[in-house]
């Protein structure tokens, strides 16, 4: 099944401090720079209704969701694609709902940025009380309720089981879940959730078996879709 999967990785400015020029983009500029270059790499290899399944880690999960409401709110049908081909979803520690990590970051990132180029955007949107944090998080769960989906996106959520040292979680299990949806545990902190040392790891199992489950979905679907035309 996998053997079949094109796999693209995506990558965005998230520092906040540099000692150079600090990049100026918000979260809605990066979903932005996400859903325009992901639809011209699809449509550079003619496959711009390709099913999708995105696997997003921490803030890349807010990237990925505003990715999708925008493509389906735009006005431009070819980047609507991305919207009507999303199959499946994988957040990896994802602060749907915030953090209390970013009101004693900023605080430390100011400390530190002395004679420094800095971006705090991205440290704000994940204060909890960020209306643009709550307008994702509430069109996002509206968008796979909605009719237009038809439980077609799949949603699954992973949560990290360990703390950072000294810092602690980073993102809660209550942030990190939407309820109604699977949620499932990785026994690591927030930043070796995603970095599993093995194939052997439970983590990594874990999340095998739910990429392989959407993608048996996908591959149902399709079946389905070819006889129903024949």
């Amino acid at each position: 099944m996998l053997d079949k999967a094109r796999i693209l990785t995506y990558g965005y400015d998230a520092y906040v401090v540099r000692k150079g020029v600090a990049g100026s983009n918000g979260l809605g500029d990066h979903a932005s720079d996400l859903l325009r270059d992901l639809t011209a790499d699809r449509t550079s290899c003619n496959a711009p209704s390709r099913p999708l399944i995105f696997v997003a880690h921490s803030l890349g999960g807010l990237v990925c969701k505003l990715a999708i409401i925008q493509s389906r709110n735009n006005s431009d049908l070819v980047l609507c694609d991305i919207f009507r081909s999303a199959k499946g979803i994988i957040f990896m520690g994802t602060p749907h709902r915030g953090s209390w990590i970013a009101y004693w970051a900023k605080m430390i990132v100011s400390a530190l940025a002395l004679g420094k180029s800095m971006n705090v955007k991205l440290l704000d949107i994940l204060r909890k009380d960020n209306q643009l944090l709550e307008f994702i998080q509430s069109e996002f769960a509206s968008m796979i309720r909605g009719p237009q989906r038809d439980g077609s996106l799949e949603v699954k959520c992973f949560f990290e089981e360990l703390p950072l040292c000294v810092l602690g979680k980073v993102v809660s299990k209550k942030s990190a879940t939407f309820e109604g949806h699977d949620s499932i545990s990785v026994h690591a902190n927030h930043r070796d959730m995603v970095r599993f040392a093995s194939a052997e790891e439970n983590g990594f199992k874990r999340f095998l078996g739910e990429l392989k489950k959407l993608l048996l979905k996908i591959c149902k679907s399709n079946q389905q879709t070819r006889s129903d035309r024949s």
